[in-house]
């Protein structure tokens, strides 16, 4: 797997590790490239006489430089480089803007194909575009299509790119990312699959239709996309959580106990799909001795929050680093199990309400609050649990429902 890490005080650098079998263990065998102004996006390819290169970008976009794309021959144990790099293509077009990225190659009859990506990735106002360059010879000369961008904004996706071309069953397709019109930043850069063709001027076609999957199950008129009773062993691997997050997450008799290990609060959360959805959580109360419950996570200093406590809940934002308590409700009395839902409609309005059946639910927040500002510049919002207080506090979850 190649890979690309900051190296400590300095660039990003391009590096290689290795295992057995694809889900490891891997051994990491450290940095290959390591450019001033930074190394990324690698792509190992061999040439018609099976000799093994690596092709790279250099992240000069990150100086307000240009980014050529290189070629570099690679020894057989992926452990060093050979000879001397030789640039392929750089951002030197109009719609290229800042950076050309993400190349991936592959060979089609005499031709070699180059898919790359230029301008800007990601964010509200992102600008990501996709083309192709073509060689006869691995090392160039390349020529650009003079049709490109060839991948560009749609009805249903924009911001298309960075992918690697693939074979299957006799066709050809491009997996790549972008961003859905509907629902953008929000559920984030989001996996696609497209064939492609290859046309009598030998250029790449991509065709109208894409391959789609279906997701979650329709239960009771409402399509459900993830549901967590927590009786199994181990935590479901669709659980994201900030990386330097210290606070564990064990399963014991169907619950789910999360040990706060710092005065930071813990977060897990659930990738969204649509612009509308919901999510209830259901809290053993008797249980937990830390402030717990349902939140919509930007990262861990960007989120709303509604978290049980005694018999107090409150709605939580944090913004910047900062708790701000929007409202608070007190229940005088809860019994063992509590439900909590948050909802979010057209993205960004968000709803909170609490109920002690599953049945009837109670409406805390009068107006939608406004989620916004909550999306990382490169990264999707996510649902899930929140746990809060101090170190050695306790939460229990009984279950978790995401559903549209």
């Amino acid at each position: 797997v190649y890979y690309t890490a900051r190296k400590k005080g300095g660039g990003l650098c391009v590096a290689v590790a290795s295992a057995d079998t694809p889900e490891g263990p891997y051994i990491d065998h450290g940095p290959l490239i390591c450019e001033a102004v930074g190394s990324i996006d690698a792509f190992p390819i061999r040439d018609e006489n099976g000799k093994l290169f690596l092709v790279w970008k250099t992240d000069g976009n990150s100086q307000k430089q240009a980014t050529p794309i290189w070629i570099q021959e690679m020894n057989e144990a992926r452990s060093a480089m050979l000879s001397e790099p030789v640039e392929l293509i750089s951002n030197t077009l109009p719609w290229e803007a800042n950076l050309v990225e993400g190349p991936a190659i592959v060979k089609h009859q005499d031709y070699y194909y180059m898919f790359y990506s230029a301008a800007g990735c990601c964010g509200k106002s992102c600008t990501y575009k996709s083309g192709v360059a073509r060689s006869k010879n691995l090392m160039g000369p390349w020529e650009k299509d003079p049709r490109n961008p060839i991948l560009v904004n749609d009805e249903n996706w924009k911001c298309q790119g960075h992918g690697t071309p693939i074979s299957a069953m006799g066709k050809n397709y491009f997996l790549y990312h972008g961003y859905s019109t509907s629902t953008g930043v929000y559920t984030g850069r989001e996996g696609l699959l497209r064939e492609y063709e290859i046309n009598d001027d030998l250029w790449i076609d991509f065709l109208p239709h894409f391959l789609s999957s279906k997701i979650g199950v329709e239960k009771k008129g409402e399509v459900v996309y993830f549901e967590d009773d927590f009786s199994s062993k181990k935590l479901d691997p669709s659980w994201n959580w900030p990386i330097t997050q210290t606070s564990k997450a064990t399963i014991n008799k169907k619950q789910l106990l999360v040990n706060l290990q710092s005065d930071n609060p813990a977060l897990f959360g659930q990738k969204i799909y649509t612009k509308d959805y919901s999510g209830i959580v259901k809290l053993n109360m008797r249980k937990s001795t830390a402030s717990s419950g349902i939140a919509l996570i930007g990262d861990k200093n960007k989120y709303i929050s509604l978290v049980a406590s005694g018999t107090k809940l409150s709605i939580i934002e944090k913004k910047k680093g900062q708790n701000k308590a929007i409202s608070e409700v007190d229940l005088k009395k809860i019994r063992r199990k509590l439900y909590l839902k948050l909802e979010v409609k057209n993205n960004t309005e968000v709803s909170f309400y609490y109920s002690l059946n599953n049945k009837d639910y109670i409406a805390i927040n009068e107006k939608a609050i406004n989620a916004g500002h909550l999306p990382p510049w490169d990264r999707a919002l996510r649902i899930g649990l929140i746990s809060t207080g101090n170190k050695g506090q306790l939460s229990t979850f009984d279950a978790f429902t995401l559903k549209n």
